[in-house]
């Protein structure tokens, strides 16, 4: 199957599925059920459309894809709306961050051996198991992870609040991947990690 950008669901690790539909699986085969099914992971995963489908399947899964195209644009349409919540709120306070950050040259050296895991990231399907799925990750479109910088926010001073912005969030983040360009470390959890260093930035008083 071509992977095609019109179905991409980078980040999305679930889709829906109806029972409504039932009537009209329980009356295919085994094997042309095991088929549809194939079809629909694919298909969500982002991998276009089926192209080796029965023709019985294949009539299945057009009316199914109805519901998943809609599904889909949902999912896009709360995904942007989140992100455009959470870049008025995240944006608000930005000044010059990248010049008051301090190189991570400390953090390269610590961390040789990958990170221990936060304990809002103990959930499997929340990892970022690997860096180019890091790289692309919007983490202002991350309703857990934004939720996480809240906590950490409402905590802090003044000061520290007027410096903990999207700007810091971004810089922490292009550091997290040059340290692992440079140094071929890799993690189990990219995403703990940035949550790791920035803890380390609070508890030092870097902010």
């Amino acid at each position: 199957m071509e992977r095609t950008q019109d179905n991409i669901t980078q980040n999305k690790n679930s889709f829906l599925m109806y029972l409504d539909h039932i009537t009209v699986v329980d009356s295919l085969s085994n094997e042309d059920a095991g088929m549809l099914l194939k079809a629909i992971y694919h298909y969500s995963s982002g991998n276009g459309n089926p192209q080796n489908l029965s023709p019985v399947a294949n009539i299945v899964f057009l009316m199914m894809q109805v519901q998943l195209k809609l599904d889909l644009k949902k999912w896009r349409e709360t995904c942007n709306k989140n992100k455009d919540n959470a870049n008025k709120r995240w944006h608000k306070d930005d000044a010059s961050v990248c010049e008051r950050m301090p190189s991570d040259a400390k953090h390269a050296e610590e961390e040789e051996e990958e990170e221990e895991e936060e304990e809002e990231v103990k959930d499997s399907e929340y990892k970022i198991r690997n860096i180019k799925q890091f790289i692309s990750w919007e983490w202002l479109a991350d309703n857990k992870f934004i939720d996480w910088l809240d906590s950490k926010k409402e905590k802090m001073d003044t000061n520290a609040k007027s410096k903990f912005n999207a700007e810091y969030v971004n810089t922490k983040k292009e550091q997290v991947i040059l340290h692992c360009e440079s140094k071929g470390v890799k993690y189990k959890n990219y995403r703990a990690t940035l949550q790791n260093w920035i803890n380390r930035d609070i508890s030092e008083g870097k902010l």
